[in-house]
């Protein structure tokens, strides 16, 4: 069955001060298809012409294209919760820091702002659909609110055999073993979310806050040992997780762009 052998994307990790890259691309871009197959006509309608016809898939990863150019935009990633914490404090986790900005707790919440508020000029608004896309997803990547490791960067690990690390893991390792495609990714996601979802809609509900400190909690989890060996036993643990925080992070941009755009 399709579905059972999905595996998620995860992280470029948090790399304080550095950024993360988040996602990899085939993430993004999954996350990206799930919200698009759940808008309204409405909010479709919209969105096609905020992005002038483009996909949103198409889209999904310009907050990482022009961050190496915007280097005032990289902490917008991820949301560096002090080491060892569970609370989130927005004075000691998402404070400015010069020339990097703030965290992607407050970069949502931005572009939630400036999207519904339609005296904004279009322009604006479409950079900040382009931003809100990529920040949803990665707020639902469980180690971009990890600080601990520098989000796995640090965990030399063996992935089936091979030199690795936890955050090659997460970004990259477990999905291009699964040989499946984006496309196929989101529909089986998709479907998933119409055959099961919760019917008065709870697990949709949250903020950004609650979104990342879920991922955090998941990925305080998620943490081995360096040296460990990453096999099937970890990715049975983790893959239905996993699934769920691609496809909770698509419904719920669906969610917040269809309740901007009426």
């Amino acid at each position: 069955m399709l579905l059972g052998r999905l595996l998620a994307v995860a992280l470029l990790a948090v790399l304080p001060p550095s950024a993360a890259l988040g996602w990899e691309d085939d993430g993004h871009k999954i996350v990206a298809d799930v919200a698009e197959a759940l808008l309204t006509p409405a909010a479709r309608s919209k969105v096609d012409r905020l992005l002038n016809g483009a996909r949103m898939r198409g889209v999904a990863n310009y907050a990482d294209d022009i961050r190496p150019f915007q280097p005032q935009t990289a902490r917008w990633h991820f949301v560096n919760v002090a080491p060892g914490e569970r609370h989130y404090s927005r004075e000691r986790d998402c404070r400015e820091i010069q020339g990097q900005g703030d965290c992607v707790i407050a970069a949502i919440n931005r572009a939630l702002d400036v999207l519904g508020n339609p005296g904004v000029p279009e322009e604006q608004r479409a950079l900040e659909l382009k931003y809100l896309i990529h920040f949803v997803a990665d707020a639902h990547q469980p180690f971009h609110a990890v600080t601990e490791a520098r989000g796995g960067n640090d965990i030399r690990v063996s992935f089936f055999g091979t030199p690795s690390n936890l955050h090659r893991v997460w970004d990259l390792d477990m999905i291009k073993r699964t040989g499946i495609t984006p496309e196929d990714y989101a529909a089986s996601l998709v479907a998933k979310w119409k055959r099961e979802r919760d019917r008065d809609g709870t697990a949709a509900w949250g903020v950004s806050v609650d979104w990342a400190m879920t991922s955090r909690e998941i990925g305080m989890r998620a943490l081995v040992g360096n040296g460990a060996d990453i096999d099937q036993s970890y990715i049975d643990t983790f893959l239905p997780v996993m699934n769920e925080r691609l496809m909770l992070a698509g419904v719920r941009l669906a969610g917040v762009i269809n309740q901007r755009f009426r």
